[in-house]
């Protein structure tokens, strides 16, 4: 859904297309994940959201989930952090709660009863939040 027209370009032929590509950054990737989600009254919203050091448009979609605070986002940052230092800005707030820092993909599997954990809290916690109100 996301990628790019006539992206299905033979590498072996002519490279040049392959890296002319353009594939829409994450701001797009917000929005449209946004609109996806029901809108059933009190339901809790919540994005998962993988980028790395590869990752395009951050500014756009910081800038997205400042201006949209309609779901909460929890960002799986793979690599070094500092060229994944934005993670934390598109994590929604209290960053501890909604960023995962992995260092290599091959450390995902390791990783998955975290991001669980984690992703448990949030819904508990908003649980416990709707039932105050």
């Amino acid at each position: 859904d996301n990628c790019p027209r006539y992206s299905n370009v033979p590498l072996g032929r002519n490279i040049k297309l392959f890296t002319d590509l353009r594939f829409p950054g994450i701001g797009q990737l917000l929005q449209s994940m946004n609109q996806s989600f029901p809108t059933r009254l009190n339901a809790k919203r919540v994005g998962v959201l993988i980028v790395d050091e590869s990752t395009t448009g951050e500014r756009d979609a910081i800038d997205f989930i400042k201006k949209n605070p309609s779901f909460d986002l929890m960002v799986i940052a793979i690599g070094d952090p500092y060229t994944t230092g934005f993670a934390a800005d598109l994590a929604s707030d209290p960053d501890f709660n909604y960023l995962v820092r992995v260092p290599k993909y091959s450390d995902l599997s390791t990783t998955f009863s975290q991001v669980l954990d984690k992703l448990c809290t949030i819904i508990k916690r908003s649980f416990v939040i709707s039932l105050k109100h």
